[in-house]
Formats: structure tokens, C-alpha cells, sequence
């Protein structure tokens, strides 16, 4: 893969640097190039790049780690293994509706067809793929794991918000009556019953 010149000129300092051995240089060169959105691969040869992935990707769900280490008042996970367009529409619900302080927490199992789903990220939408694909029940405890909030909230990708649903959530489940609640759902495809 070409990159720009720039990148380049970096990959280049850094194989000095490596031969040298001077690692704390190597590293710090690392991650300038991927600042700029790429990964340097040693071959060798000397190096190639490909393109930084916007979020993580890892292997194994015990490879994930936290998604932000910023702190919000409750959380959206969601789980998806296909129907990405339908994730995206669910998501849109979810920024449209749900409060500024609840996080979305998207986890990705497998290796679906991912498209346009980097531009979903913004200061409160975070993204991991396990690609090596995750049970529902182990990916959900994952989330409730590392969640940034102490509420979370695990919503199947094909929901639409059709209003505030976290804001009575939250408080519901802050009144310390209650350690599960969920709102009243609804039928996605009028037409099957679906």
C-alpha cells in the first residue's frame, strides 16, 4: 500500500532509529504514523503500511479492553454481528434521543461487512469488533464489564428510539428499587409480526 510522503519519511526514521536501537524513539515514530492513520508493518525488506482501522480489532473478546476512559452517566451497548444498515439507523435513534452524557458502546462480532460504520465515532460513540466472533451472553458481560458508566443499557441493533427512553430508564433504576428494568418494545415489521 503507497502512503503519503510523509508517513513514509517516518517509516524511514524509524528503521534507523530501529537500528540503532533505539526503541523509545522507534515507538514514539510508531505512533506519529499512526496518528496519521496508518500501521507500519516491518518486512524484510524494510516496511509496508496499511490502513489504521478508526476503532479496535481484536481477536478474542478477553483481548478487548476499555472503550474511553471518560465517564458518562449511562450507557447503550449494542451487539451486532450482521445487519449493519440496521445498526446504523439504531444508532442514529439513539444520538437523536438519548441523553448527551450516555455513551454508545458498539461491540462487532465476527468479520460482517462493516461499510460506513467508522462514521458513527464521536465523542461518545465507541467501536471494537472481536473478530474471531463472540456468544451474545459472553459479548453482553463484556460489555456490562467495561462500560464507562455505572448504568448500561444493552439494546439489540434493529431498535428505534422513537424518544427519551434512557432518561426513565436511568431514573427507575437509580431509585434503587429496582437492579433491571426495561422499556416497553414494539413491532420493527408491522407486515410478519416481526
Amino acid at each position: 500500500m503507497s502512503a503519503p510522503e510523509e508517513v513514509i519519511e517516518l517509516a524511514r526514521l524509524r528503521l534507523t532509529a530501529r537500528a540503532a536501537k533505539d526503541w523509545t524513539l522507534a515507538d514514539n515514530l510508531r505512533n506519529q504514523i499512526a496518528e496519521l492513520g496508518f500501521e507500519v508493518l516491518d518486512v524484510a525488506d524494510g516496511f509496508e503500511f496499511k490502513l489504521k482501522s478508526p476503532f479496535p480489532i481484536v481477536s478474542r473478546i478477553n483481548d478487548l479492553r476499555r472503550f474511553t476512559d471518560k465517564t458518562f452517566e449511562s450507557s447503550i451497548a449494542i451487539i451486532a454481528d450482521s445487519y449493519i444498515e440496521d445498526l446504523l439507523t439504531a444508532v442514529a435513534s439513539i444520538k437523536e434521543y438519548a441523553p448527551d452524557n450516555c455513551a454508545i458502546l458498539i461491540l462487532i462480532s465476527g468479520k460482517p461487512e462493516l461499510g460506513k460504520l467508522a462514521t458513527l465515532l464521536d465523542s461518545r460513540t465507541f467501536i471494537a469488533q472481536i473478530q474471531d466472533g463472540v456468544g451474545w451472553g459472553e459479548a453482553a458481560n463484556a460489555l456490562l464489564k467495561l462500560a464507562p458508566s455505572p448504568y448500561v443499557i444493552i439494546m439489540d441493533p434493529s431498535t428505534r428510539l422513537l424518544g427519551d427512553a434512557v432518561t426513565p430508564t436511568i431514573a427507575a433504576l437509580s431509585s434503587g428499587e429496582w437492579t433491571a428494568v426495561g422499556w416497553h418494545g414494539g413491532l420493527i415489521n408491522i407486515a410478519d409480526e416481526w
